[in-house]
C-alpha cells in the first residue's frame, strides 16, 4: 500500500524501467508521496541510529580584532576569516523526533527536541522535492536542515557533510541522491585565546612585587586591569611551560623596564639558603625554591636578607608579550624603605612566622 495515500499498489516487473510498485487505481500526488516516504525512513533512521552526525562550515570571528593589541604584537596570531568545520551530533543534543509537529508557529518535517530540556531550541529536518521552504520559515531563526531529494531512491549518508567549496549558506551539498541546505544556522563563531597575565604592585612598604596570576584569562579581557597593577605583561598561555618561568620571565621584563623587585628565585644562593629553615626545623632539607610563594613571600625574605645576591645572567627564551603600564599608579609616591644590610633577627622571624606557617 502507498505510504502516501493508503491505496493498494502493484509491482511493475517490465523489461525497460525498474521494477517499481504503481497505484491500482486512482493515483495520489508524486510529491506528496515523496515527501511522506522519506519522512518515514529518516524517522525510521533516526530511532535506528546511534550517531546523526552533521558537519557544516563556520568562520572564525572576533569583534576586537581591528584593535587587538594582542594581534598586533603576536603577527601569527590568527582570529578571524578563518574557516572551521563544525561537527556537531544531532544525537547528543535531542533524544526526540517527531513527524510534522508545531514550533515556534512553523510546521516541521521532522521536530528534533529534548524531551529533558525544553529550553533547547529545535532543530527542523525539512524534505524538499520541488518546494524549498519559504522565505519567513528561513529567516525565522530555527536551525533547519532542509534534505534536497529527487526521488525515492531512499539513502542516507552516515555522516552529512559539507562541501569545503560551498560558501556557507549558499548552493547544495549534495551526497549521492541527497543534497541538504542549512538555515538558521550560526555561521560565526567567537574566538579567543587562553591568556596568562604576570603583574607587579607595590606594598605598603614600597616593596615591589611581582605575581602569576594564577586565572587563566581570555584574551578579549586583556584589557581589564587589576587595581593595584603598575605593570602587567600578557603572554599566550602555550609560550610558557610554568608558573616560575613565567615569574622569570616577568620579573626579568620588569627589571629592563626601570622596576627592581628581589625575588629569591633571582638569588645566586637560592639553592643552597636554609635562612627560612631556622625557624621551620620540620621542613628538614626542602630548599627555599621549593616552596610557593602563598607560604613564604620570597619578595619579603628577599628584600630583607642580607645575603641577597642577585644572578648577574637571566637566561630565559624570548617570548612574545603585550605590556601595560599603570601611568598613574607609577607615579603616585609611596613610602620607601632601606633594604641594605641584615635585619634585625626578630624581624626576619616575624615575617617568616607571618608569611609562613603562622601556626
Amino acid at each position: 500500500r502507498c505510504v502516501s495515500c493508503g491505496h493498494e499498489l502493484t509491482p511493475a516487473l517490465g523489461k525497460k524501467n525498474a521494477h517499481h510498485f504503481r497505484h491500482k487505481t486512482n493515483a495520489c500526488s508524486y510529491e506528496d508521496y515523496i515527501h511522506k516516504l522519506w519522512k518515514q525512513y529518516i524517522l525510521e533512521k533516526w530511532q535506528e541510529s546511534q550517531h546523526f552526525y552533521i558537519s557544516y562550515y563556520v568562520a572564525n570571528s572576533c569583534d576586537k580584532s581591528s584593535s587587538c593589541t594582542l594581534k598586533k604584537t603576536i603577527k601569527s596570531l590568527k582570529c578571524d576569516s578563518e574557516l572551521v568545520t563544525e561537527t556537531i551530533d544531532l544525537k547528543e543534543k535531542y533524544d526526540t523526533c517527531k513527524v510534522e509537529s508545531w514550533y515556534g508557529g512553523y510546521r516541521a518535517d521532522l521536530l528534533l527536541t529534548n524531551s529533558k530540556n525544553p529550553n533547547i531550541v529545535p532543530t527542523f529536518i525539512e524534505i524538499c522535492y520541488k518546494h524549498q521552504c519559504d522565505e519567513q520559515k528561513q529567516n525565522a531563526g530555527i536551525p533547519i536542515v532542509e534534505l534536497k531529494v529527487v526521488d525515492d531512491n531512499l539513502c542516507w549518508p552516515q555522516h552529512l557533510k559539507e562541501s569545503p567549496s560551498i560558501i556557507p549558506g549558499s548552493g547544495i551539498n549534495q551526497i549521492g541522491t541527497v543534497g541538504f541546505v542549512l538555515y538558521g544556522f550560526n555561521r560565526k563563531r567567537l574566538i579567543h585565546h587562553n591568556v596568562r597575565r604576570f603583574y607587579a604592585y607595590q606594598d605598603e612598604n614600597g616593596i615591589n612585587h611581582g605575581r602569576v596570576d594564577e586565572n587563566i584569562i581570555s584574551c578579549c579581557n586583556i584589557d581589564v586591569h587589576r587595581a593595584d597593577s603598575m605593570i602587567e605583561i600578557f603572554v599566550m598561555e602555550e609560550m610558557v611551560k610554568n608558573n616560575l618561568q613565567f615569574l622569570w620571565f616577568g620579573i626579568r621584563e620588569l627589571n629592563n623596564h626601570g622596576i627592581k623587585i628581589k625575588h629569591c628565585l633571582h638569588c645566586i644562593n637560592n639553592a643552597n639558603c636554609r635562612l627560612f629553615l631556622q625557624e621551620n626545623p620540620e621542613l628538614g632539607s626542602v630548599s627555599i625554591n621549593d616552596m610557593p610563594d602563598t607560604e613564604f613571600d620570597k619578595t619579603i625574605i628577599a628584600s630583607l636578607c642580607s645575603k641577597y645576591f642577585e644572578t648577574p645572567i637571566w637566561t630565559v627564551n624570548n617570548i612574545p608579550f603585550v605590556i601595560w603600564k599603570n601611568d598613574v599608579y607609577l607615579r603616585k609616591p609611596l613610602k620607601k624603605i632601606d633594604n641594605v644590610g641584615s635585619p634585625p633577627k626578630e624581624r626576619v622571624i616575624e615575617i617568616l612566622q607571618y608569611h609562613g606557617n603562622k601556626s
